[in-house]
């Protein structure tokens, strides 16, 4: 056993055993020969890294060192600079190889923070950071810069190429990555990855895209910025791809295409995708394939053909997409395609769709609409969607067009409720007829190229479903917030599906939900259930978090007095019986009837093998004694505590527990 002191404050020595010290040695690379400017510094960092024990720090001082070959950290350990305006790592290697190495079996909890990795330009750095079969690691306040292999898969400033669990990557630069190489990314997780954090990053000025998933699971994607995306490949800002289930994708800001493709139970919150240098790529946001995701409250502004994007030959299935806005599209506010997966079971609220005008040659020469419908001629059809109080205002041309096979390939079953569709060049709704199911009622139109709409057709075999979300108005920071469902159907269909957007963490699935949010804010709670035929109910909730606060210090938090016992936040007796409305709701006596009191109640409980504790609840202006006996007769008990005041509250003591007498009794008396 190793046995560790250290110094306390008031110069006792204390022993600790078995815990574990954090950077408890440093030790710097230029003590061990490693000197800026100097040549190759591999040797020197390396037997830095051997001497360092897990929670140890390797320290790069400020200046500018040279490798030759890959940094292999070791399991625990920290590799510190100056900064990473301060302190540079320089790859000066003769083959490929990546710039740190973490991949050996338990190669775990690995820090590396306050430095640039600096390829120079050359192909041989092939990636800033691989890693693979690792967890724990903690990399921030690092850059990445001038990597420019594109012989291969890469370059990337990060590359964990699978299995990499449970990391956090954070406030880190990636400049210049992959510039010509249509892999060149900033961070990429792979197969296998899971739990990992990716936030605060800058990306700028890459080959294809920002952060971008293949496989890698239970993600979180937030507060990272990527600019200069795409200059040789198509502009993922951001890609969640392949399997990439339960991610997060909240609050990025990024110049082109959020991507989500064949990967379910993803929230996509709060992202603005818009170029601000002009650049342009194909698509703003785009879901490729999935079930169960959520878009919610999404800026997608100029740089694109296609504001939202539908297509490819997955299924996209049981969707929420709300509160997002769509504009400046050169092409399509939106293009909804089969292409042999089917799309079916999408809601649509509150969106925006709005002034689709292409400046540009227009990308398939085809109209420029507000949302396109396209049913290929192998495709599984476009059926049961929702459109509800969205706005389809100021496109070039048509507001919406339907284009393919309606009967053969299926564009049907679909519902426009309370849409305000105004000023757009051409038809409110364009190549409807023969659509044998079609809802369209509550809907504003004016001042488009033609007004003409259609009539309510088909549906007749199935009513609607109504939704209640029943749930709290107001909760605290830090409290769980229980939201359940009230269901209808006049048909009679059972609740098949449903979807929950809690506007924190992921969508669910079931019934019933639960949440607790770390901050206050008002979140908007949405439901969508569909049922046995694929018709939709929708309803929302708004939610107040707040740091809880108890104003008249009475014991319980303003907002459960509102929310829970209908007493007063500012009067800590309601009912002016003397005992504050906290002493009574912990008694399960009436903080709204003087009637029903908590006189003389006692709770008492063991808070460990030595010591009770006992509540009970006094009366203001009244004094209180506690007394014990061993014997329970007249002339055995004796004071333990007197004058003990009552204000109203609750009074709490605490007693030990002796071996002699075996028994005790205590008791509370009004003196």
């Amino acid at each position: 056993m190793t046995f560790r002191y250290l110094q306390c404050p008031l110069g006792f020595l204390a022993l600790i055993i078995g815990a574990k010290i954090v950077h408890a040695i440093d030790y710097n690379i230029t003590d061990y020969g490693a000197v800026s400017g100097g040549g190759d510094d591999l040797a020197a960092i390396h037997a830095a890294i051997a001497d360092a024990v897990p929670g140890d720090r390797v320290l790069i001082p400020a200046g500018d060192f040279q490798i030759s070959n890959s940094i292999v950290p070791k399991a625990g350990i920290a590799v510190v600079g100056a900064g990473r305006d301060l302190t540079k790592v320089e790859f000066m290697g003769t083959s490929p190889k990546p710039m740190i190495r973490i991949q050996s079996s338990g190669l775990d909890g690995v820090e590396l923070t306050g430095f640039t990795l600096d390829g120079l330009g050359t192909s041989l750095a092939t990636q800033g950071i691989e890693a693979s079969g690792t967890k724990g690691h903690y990399i921030h306040g690092i850059r990445v810069s001038n990597l420019t292999d594109g012989s291969g898969f890469g370059p990337h400033g990060i590359y964990c190429s699978g299995s990499v669990r449970d990391s956090i990557f954070e406030d880190n630069e990636f400049v210049n990555i992959g510039v010509a190489s249509t892999w060149g990314a900033g961070i990429r997780l792979a197969a296998g990855c899971s739990g990992n954090i990716v936030r605060g990053n800058l990306i700028d000025h890459v080959g294809r895209g920002g952060i971008l998933l293949n496989g890698a699971t239970d993600t979180i994607i937030r507060n990272n910025t990527v600019i200069r995306s795409g200059q040789t490949g198509p502009g993922l800002g951001i890609e969640v791809w392949g399997d990439s289930d339960r991610t997060i994708v909240e609050d990025n800001v990024i110049d082109h295409w959020l991507s989500i493709d064949r990967s379910d139970f993803v929230a996509v919150r709060r992202n603005t995708v818009i170029a601000a240098d002009g650049s342009l790529q194909l698509i703003g946001l785009e879901m490729a394939g999935g079930t169960g995701n959520v878009f919610t409250g999404n800026m997608i502004g100029v740089g694109h053909h296609i504001g939202l994007s539908l297509s490819g030959n997955a299924e996209k299935t049981k969707t929420y997409i709300a509160r997002n806005t769509f504009t400046d599209s050169e092409t399509w506010g939106a293009q909804l395609q089969d292409d042999g997966g089917v799309v079916r079971q999408l809601y649509f609220y509150q969106n925006t769709f709005s002034e689709a005008d292409s400046e540009l040659p227009n990308l398939y020469d085809a109209p420029t609409v507000g949302i396109r419908f396209n049913a290929a001629n192998n495709g599984a059809g476009i059926r049961q969607l929702v459109f509800d109080g969205n706005s389809i205002t100021d496109n070039d041309q048509n507001a919406i067009a339907l284009f393919g096979h309606l009967k053969t390939a299926g564009i049907d079953q679909l519902s426009f409720v309370n849409n305000t569709i105004t000023n757009n060049g051409g038809s409110v709704i364009q190549n409807y007829a023969g659509m044998p199911n079609i809802e369209w009622h509550g809907n504003t139109v004016s001042g488009n190229g033609n007004n003409n709409v259609p009539s309510n057709t088909g549906f007749t075999a199935n009513a609607k479903p109504t939704v209640q979300v029943s749930g709290p108005n107001t909760v605290g920071v830090g409290e769980t917030a229980h939201f359940s469902m009230i269901y209808t159907d006049d048909g009679l269909d059972a609740a098949t599906d449903v979807l929950w957007d809690l506007d924190s963490g992921l969508p669910v699935t079931a019934e019933n939900s639960v949440m607790t949010y770390s901050s206050p804010g008002t979140h908007t709670i949405a439901l969508v259930v569909w049922d046995e035929q694929g018709r939709a109910a929708h309803a929302t909730h708004t939610l107040t978090v707040v740091v809880p606060t108890d104003s008249d210090g009475d014991g319980l938090y303003d907002h459960h007095e509102i929310e829970i016992h209908g007493t007063s936040p500012t009067n800590p007796d309601t009912d002016n019986d003397g005992y504050f409305d906290g002493a009574e709701v912990y008694f399960h006596t009436s903080p709204l009837s003087d009637e029903i009191t908590p006189d003389r109640s006692v709770a008492i409980r063991k808070t460990s093998i030595a010591e009770i504790e006992l509540t009970f609840a006094t009366k203001l202006g009244l004094s209180y004694k506690i007394e014990k006996s061993s014997l329970l007769t007249s002339v055995s008990w004796q004071d333990v505590e007197t004058s003990i005041p009552g204000t109203g509250q609750l009074a709490t003591r605490q007693y030990p527990i002796t071996e002699t007498p075996s028994q005790v009794f205590y008791r509370m008396r009004r003196e």
